[in-house]
């Protein structure tokens, strides 16, 4: 871990940086923000990618403009053998409606995400997960719908071990998107009729699911449209808000930080306390995602810190600031990363 950490050079921490708010940044740009030729940047890139500091490349899109819901189901098991753990980790990655899952530790064994279109979905794939599990091996599971983000990004400033974010956000968007992502604001999570698809916007925004890395050329290619009718329809999803972000998947461990979720009870929460949080997260380098729930633990909130004291210093700051409106928290350690794709 250490070794992986100290490979890191000022100009990889903000290549990976980059890349985590916007993956379809050309390498022409990112050459001109680091002060490399487009071919040292494709090295540097290859690097990363090698050493599993770049997982991947995904395209996070607006779920509820594609007509279905968020729903994240949090499981802890009694005595699960090995093999049922492999069993279970390739449902995982075999399901596409589950769009991420990681291990934690702490009150929950296991934490994943699905999209689905409604109940009978969610259903389906829970009881498909029993199944796999096996009923007995299970001690509790439990789900709760997404219903408001406070905050959405990949990736903490963190990584940049120390440089100023201010001096490398005058990055332009190049001709493959409609806008820059290095500074959006989080989408808000509101219910709303789906947007209008055809079948070639849907091929297209399959195939950068698959890497939304892709160059024009090769996802031509791929549909069967031109570069020209390519360019469009991204453009186009970006407007409709269909597509929200282009990131690139990283390993933060390689950073030297660790992931941590606080899962927060919450009571008497009214319209001006939460527009106090939600101005506290987005504000708090340490605060990647802040999600609104519908269930138990209304408030979800995904950390990255150095290490575990760094992470409770930031729980007894939150908890401190929010006491009135606390009735009980969890924290899980996230350990291992099964899935990221949306």
């Amino acid at each position: 871990m250490r070794a992986a950490v100290e490979s890191l050079d000022a100009r990889d921490r903000k290549l990976a940086f980059l890349l985590s708010k916007n993956c379809r940044t050309s390498y022409r740009n990112l050459g001109k923000l680091l002060g490399l030729s487009p071919d040292s940047v494709r090295y540097r890139l290859a690097k990363l990618e090698k050493q599993g500091v770049i997982r991947g490349y995904v395209v996070v899109p607006n779920s509820f403009a594609l007509g279905k819901m968020i729903t994240s189901v949090f499981v802890s098991f009694h005595n699960l053998p090995r093999e049922s753990g492999s069993r279970i980790v390739e449902l995982l990655n075999r399901q596409k409606e589950i769009v991420f899952a990681y291990k934690t530790q702490g009150a929950w064994d296991l934490v994943f995400q699905v999209e689905h279109k409604g109940m009978f979905e969610l259903n389906k794939t829970l009881e498909e997960f029993r199944a796999v599990c096996g009923e007995e091996k299970i001690d509790q599971l439990f789900y709760q719908a997404h219903v408001g983000e406070y905050k959405f990004r990949q990736a903490p400033e963190a990584i940049l071990g120390g440089q100023k974010v201010s001096e490398i956000l005058s990055i332009r968007a190049d001709a493959s998107f409609a806008k820059d992502f290095l500074d959006a604001p989080p989408t808000e999570l509101v219910e709303q009729a789906p947007a209008k698809m055809s079948e070639a916007d849907g091929l297209v925004l399959n195939r950068l699911s698959d890497d939304a890395r892709i160059s024009l050329t090769e996802l031509a290619l791929k549909t069967g449209l031109s570069v020209d009718q390519v360019r469009y329809k991204i453009r186009r999803l970006v407007r409709q808000g269909i597509i929200q972000a282009f990131w690139a998947v990283l390993d933060l461990q390689k950073f030297g930080l660790h992931r941590f979720d606080l899962l927060v009870k919450l009571k008497n929460l009214d319209s001006k306390a939460r527009a106090r949080m939600k101005t506290y997260f987005l504000n708090h380098p340490k605060v990647v995602r802040a999600i609104l729930t519908c269930g138990p633990y209304g408030l979800w909130v995904n950390l990255t810190c150095e290490d575990l004291s760094k992470c409770r210093e930031t729980v007894e700051e939150f908890s401190e600031r929010f006491h009135d409106y606390l009735l009980d928290a969890d924290m899980l350690m996230v350990f291992e990363e099964l899935k990221f794709r949306f």
